[in-house]
């Protein structure tokens, strides 16, 4: 166990009668992630991917754990647009109308 792994935490739950487990950084991390039993296979079958990933971005997720990114770095990357510009990233209400519905495809195959 590697010494970024030290002080995660994982909680089992349950969400709506199933199993779930919960994992954080600490006790009061404000985002926390959740899975169930087929999650969790999911992240089995694909552990030795996830190792690395990781390994290949070692810089990447480190120093601010469960606080989401610092303000610096979120003003950095996603600049509030100037008033009045109309610049919202929202899709205008005729073009969204327009648009076709998400679909939910589960046939995509694990990793």
């Amino acid at each position: 166990m590697s010494p970024d792994n030290l002080h995660a935490i994982a909680e089992p739950g349950e969400f709506q009668g199933k199993p779930s487990l919960t994992l954080k950084w600490r006790a009061d991390s404000a985002y926390p992630f959740s899975f169930g039993v087929t999650k969790a296979r999911l992240i089995l079958a694909c552990l030795d991917q996830i190792k690395a990933f990781v390994a290949a971005h070692p810089q990447e997720g480190t120093g601010n754990r469960g606080q989401g990114r610092p303000a610096a770095q979120r003003q950095a990357t996603a600049p509030e647009p100037a008033p009045g510009s109309g610049a919202t990233g929202e899709i205008p209400w005729p073009e969204a109308q327009a648009q076709p519905a998400p679909t939910n495809d589960n046939t995509k195959p694990p990793c």
